[in-house]
């Protein structure tokens, strides 16, 4: 999957451990089966916070936004290339209706 389309519902991998690191400085991401550690920033944990519950992309970038300041002009593409990468690294699942 190149793109993630505003319908595709996103939800937290089942085989992710998630561990705040405090006072704002990011989180990190265990994958259980690999062992691979994945740093995120406080962006990242907000995104990851907001995945309780699985969203649709749609859903989830009006959630972001909200909890943002100075918001920047490239926000959805930058919140777009996350997921992707999220999903890259099998960290999240993503299920697409327009790909089946």
């Amino acid at each position: 999957m190149t793109t993630i389309h505003d319908n595709a519902v996103i939800r937290r991998s089942p085989r992710v451990a998630y561990r705040d690191l405090g006072a704002g400085r990011g989180a990190v991401l265990l994958r259980l089966d690999t062992g691979a550690y994945h740093g995120i920033n406080k962006v990242g944990v907000l995104i990851w916070s907001l995945l309780e519950g699985s969203p649709s992309f749609a859903e989830l970038l009006p959630r972001v936004k909200g909890e943002l300041e100075n918001v920047p002009a490239a926000f959805e593409t930058e919140i777009r290339d996350f997921i992707l990468s999220l999903r890259e690294r099998d960290l999240i699942e993503v299920t697409d209706p327009k790909t089946k």
